[in-house]
């Protein structure tokens, strides 16, 4: 959920510039350092990675990127001064309030979103990793603890972040974009006849989940999505508010999605099987449920996405 701003995963060191604002954080774990200087290292905070993001609390450091005393060298500027790596016997992570000749100094170097951050200084406890034993972000002689990422401040005057919101586009709707917006769900309607449709003109939207909300009869109905989409996430339902069930083998079930094999026939993805569905591809669905009634298949977004679309592109 992002509160005010959120940061965005930094995958190469020349994305880096002074005056940017960054969060460091576990790569491989739900943890950022955080705002707490202990005696001799950083606390950890709890985060939600979504794609790549990374949403603000009061309790993430936001550290600001300035120029370091020495060649291609950055200083990490917090609100009470600056990190640096403060022993060549024990692991510390100390802040000290002004900049000194080189020990405020950092190198970093950015691999496979890995990023490798090490002291300058005279201390050989210098790189900066994340602790998952003793919960802590410190400085350690050598590659010896979890790797950390950098997650990048983006501008939150550039976007127009609703928490806790659905934007629904109509079937028969177009909805024209001229901004940035961050979504927890955006749904998108389609009936025989007609699909809602985005028309980004300038901007883009993050939503957490989006679902493809589908109308069908009972007559097989071709469908593609822009998405994966996992079959046991699907919910279908009948105008009289029932809910069917997908088809666990070949004689039981309401409905049933079908893929093209390649050899002139379409195959039937049984829910025994755990199938899902992948995006840009083809698919057949049909119900035989209550056969005179409309369905209402909604399909949901594995994960959450980011549609940007700067050449009039439209999502339908």
């Amino acid at each position: 959920v992002f509160s005010n701003a959120y940061t965005q995963l930094t995958t190469e060191t020349s994305q880096l510039q002074i005056k940017d604002k960054i969060i460091i954080v576990a790569s491989k774990y739900n943890y950022a350092l955080n705002t707490n200087q202990k005696q001799n290292n950083r606390g950890q905070v709890e985060i939600t990675k979504i794609s790549n993001k990374i949403g603000l609390n009061d309790s993430i450091q936001i550290i600001t990127l300035q120029e370091g005393s020495t060649e291609n060298s950055f200083s990490f500027y917090v609100e009470t001064g600056y990190l640096y790596a403060a022993s060549s016997d024990a692991n510390y992570l100390r802040t000290k309030s002004q900049l000194d000749s080189c020990n405020t100094d950092w190198s970093i170097s950015i691999k496979d979103s890995i990023a490798t951050i090490k002291a300058k200084g005279e201390y050989t406890h210098n790189w900066l990793q994340y602790n998952n034993q003793s919960n802590l972000f410190s400085c350690y002689f050598g590659n010896t603890q979890e790797n950390i990422s950098i997650y990048k401040l983006i501008d939150a005057t550039q976007w127009i972040v609703c928490n806790n919101s659905t934007l629904s586009i109509e079937s028969n709707e177009i909805y024209n974009l001229q901004t940035n917006i961050s979504v927890d769900n955006l749904i998108v309607k389609s009936n025989y006849n007609n699909t809602g449709q985005i028309n980004i003109t300038n901007g883009s939207i993050y939503a957490h989940k989006i679902v493809i909300e589908k109308t069908i009869n009972d007559k097989w109905n071709f469908f593609s999505l822009p998405f994966d989409c996992n079959i046991s996430d699907i919910v279908a339902t009948d105008t009289d508010g029932d809910t069917l069930t997908y088809a666990p083998d070949a004689s039981n079930g309401n409905y049933v999605i079908a893929k093209y094999d390649g050899a002139n026939s379409w195959v039937e993805l049984l829910g025994n099987d755990n199938p899902s569905l992948n995006a840009n591809q083809g698919y057949i669905i049909g119900h035989w449920y209550k056969s005179s009634n409309n369905v209402t298949v909604k399909f949901p977004s594995n994960d959450a996405q980011n549609i940007s679309a700067p050449d009039n592109a439209t999502l339908t």
